[in-house]
């Protein structure tokens, strides 16, 4: 009886190590198909679920780096929507004689603003000359000029006029227009090359008041010019030049500036 039951076990002993036996045969042969179809699969094997975000992180980076920088300027300038249209004569003339030089009133196509009583007007000189060079300020209510001063040109280029140095005012509201001469022969003024631009000063309201303090120096140029006042656009933004004459940066800026007033393309502000 003991043999018979003895024997029985040992035949279910090795029934069952022969059923483990297949059952790890057969486990084995599921995990092996199970890790070969997942190293076939797209971006499968060791770290492959990763690999296809990297190359796509990647491709993305170079499309960043890739992308054009924006050419905009840096500020716009925006014309104020009253007044007339200004008097601007010569965006770039010459004379009835052919030696003269080319000037240019660097003023917009209507009467530009300021804020200043005494503003700075800008001219441009293509070279230097012998001839004599006169500015004059007039005032609407006004036959007789304001200012009438010879002044002096030594070096080609931007030309400043300072009313500061003249000790000259202008009223509010009031529209001035101003030119530049150039007399080749004080006895035939017919053969002058003339330039002209016309300017009226307006108070400071609270909101630019408070926008100048916020901005700084720096930011001068961009809040005059997005409200329509030219002059001191320019002005300030020609400080900023004077400190920093090799920023090739702030030279690139008053071309764009003067660009969207209509000027033409002046050698030299680059």
């Amino acid at each position: 009886m003991r043999s018979s039951l003895k024997k029985i076990v040992e035949e279910g002993t090795m029934g069952i190590h022969d059923g483990m036996k297949t059952l790890l045969v057969g486990t084995g042969a599921v995990l092996f198909f199970s890790l070969t179809a997942y190293a076939l699969e797209p971006g499968g094997g060791a770290g492959g679920g990763k690999a296809a975000p990297a190359a796509q992180s990647n491709g993305m980076k170079e499309t960043k780096e890739q992308k054009p920088a924006s050419s905009s300027p840096l500020f716009v300038y925006k014309p104020p929507m009253r007044g007339k249209p200004g008097n601007r004569v010569g965006g770039g003339t010459r004379g009835t004689g052919s030696d003269l030089p080319v000037i240019a009133a660097l003023v917009p196509d209507h009467t530009g603003l300021t804020t200043r009583k005494q503003p700075s007007f800008f001219w441009y000189l293509s070279r230097t000359t012998g001839s004599r060079i006169e500015f004059t300020l007039n005032s609407e209510q006004q036959e007789r000029p304001v200012l009438e001063v010879k002044i002096d040109a030594e070096r080609p280029g931007i030309q400043r006029i300072d009313l500061s140095r003249y000790s000259v005012s202008l009223v509010p509201g009031i529209e001035y227009q101003w030119f530049i001469a150039l007399i080749p022969d004080p006895d035939q003024r017919s053969k002058d090359s003339v330039v002209t631009g016309t300017v009226k000063y307006v108070g400071v309201s609270e909101e630019l008041s408070t926008l100048i303090a916020e901005r700084g120096r720096e930011g001068l140029p961009g809040v005059y010019a997005g409200r329509g006042i030219w002059y001191d656009a320019l002005a300030s933004l020609e400080d900023l030049i004077a400190s920093d004459p090799g920023n090739r940066g702030l030279a690139e800026q008053r071309s764009l500036l003067l660009r969207q007033v209509g000027l033409p393309e002046i050698p030299g502000l680059q």
